[in-house]
This record gives structure tokens, C-alpha cells and sequence, in this order.
């Protein structure tokens, strides 16, 4: 019934480039994790990665602003939301961050997973962060909005804050609209920053 539907992928990078490029991840990746190991405790592991993501990456506002003058075929690889950018190119937005820590807790074994939301009064504020299970509870933990770093010198800060490690559903939820059904429940209050 009708025209079958057809999918052509592009590819941004070359077999060579994609592979060079997991190379230069394996080694940000290794030096983000030295000294960890995947016996430590979570909250241990959690906290000092995020700091880690903090210390070294600032959020792209001047990429981020150009990117949005290129029309999407023009852009290339969209480095401002991988795990690369974040981890090797130390540039990106939400996104970024939000995989990078995921990829890293991962790496220690860890269970995270990327939650994307948006803000309650405003349907084109989009934001990415991760949640991440510590001590058999689940807790929201958000790296971007508690590193002040940014590419733009008007706005660069070098403090950070800790009101983002370990919120549950019902505080972030005052921000961003309530989350995917299929997403764990963020009840967890031990491994809160403030708590623990």
C-alpha cells in the first residue's frame, strides 16, 4: 500500500575517523578515571566523576550560538552533544555532559541512563542530565547546571554547585516536566550531596 518508506543514514565520519576517534576517547576516558576503581562505593565513584567533568569541560554557548545560525546538513558531527565532545574535545551543552557522565559510570560500572525534559512554562527549553542508581536507590544529577564554566567569557564562572547531585523526581520535577513513566523513580534522599 503505497510508496515503501525509505531510510538512508549518513555518515559524518569515515571507518578511519570513527576509529581514531574511539582511540582518543579510550585515553580521555582512562585519564578521567584514574585512581577509580569498580569496587569503590557509588557515591564515592559519582561525586568524584562529576567533579572530574566539571574541573575539566566547559558548556559550548559559543558553539552552540553558531550552530544554531548552520542549517543541521551544513554542521557536520555534532560534537556539542557526544560523549567526544565532552570527553575529548572538553566542549558541549547538556547533552554532552549528560552522556559523558553516563559513558564514564558505565565504565565503573555504574547504571545510568540520559533523561531529556523540558521546563514547565517553556516548551522550547530542553535540557539533558543523567540518572544514576547509587546504593540501590535511584537520584537525578544534573553536571551542567552545576558547572559555571562556558566558552564565553562574559559568562564563564569557575564555581560549581552541589544543589544537582542526587535529586529525586519530586524536586526536580518544580523545574522540569515530570518524566518519562518508563524511567526509574528518583526517591533516593541518602546519596543527596547535602544529605550524605
Amino acid at each position: 500500500t503505497g510508496n515503501p518508506a525509505q531510510f538512508r543514514p549518513v555518515y559524518w565520519l569515515t571507518r578511519e575517523q570513527r576509529e581514531t576517534r574511539q582511540q582518543e576517547l579510550d585515553a580521555a576516558s582512562a585519564e578521567l578515571l584514574t585512581g577509580l576503581r569498580p569496587e569503590m562505593g557509588d557515591y564515592d565513584k559519582a561525586i568524584t566523576v562529576f567533579r572530574r567533568l566539571i574541573s575539566s569541560v566547559d558548556y559550548d554557548s559559543v558553539g552552540l550560538a553558531r550552530q544554531k545560525k548552520t542549517d543541521w546538513k551544513d554542521r557536520g558531527v555534532d560534537d556539542l552533544r557526544t560523549v567526544y565532545g565532552s570527553l575529548v574535545k572538553k566542549r558541549c551543552v547538556c547533552v554532552g555532559y549528560a552522556v559523558g557522565y553516563q559513558y564514564l559510570l558505565q565504565k565503573l560500572g555504574m547504571e545510568a541512563v540520559q533523561r531529556v525534559s523540558w521546563k514547565i512554562e517553556d516548551e522550547d527549553s530542553g535540557h539533558a542530565w543523567t540518572i544514576v542508581k547509587m546504593d540501590g536507590e535511584y537520584y537525578h544529577i544534573d553536571v551542567t547546571h552545576s558547572d559555571g564554566s562556558n566558552t564565553d567569557p562574559q559568562k564563564d564562572s569557575k564555581s560549581y554547585s552541589m544543589c544537582h547531585f542526587g535529586v529525586t523526581d519530586e524536586e526536580i520535577d518544580k523545574i522540569w516536566k515530570p518524566g518519562d513513566k518508563r524511567l526509574p523513580k528518583c526517591t533516593g534522599r541518602k546519596c543527596n550531596y547535602f544529605v550524605h
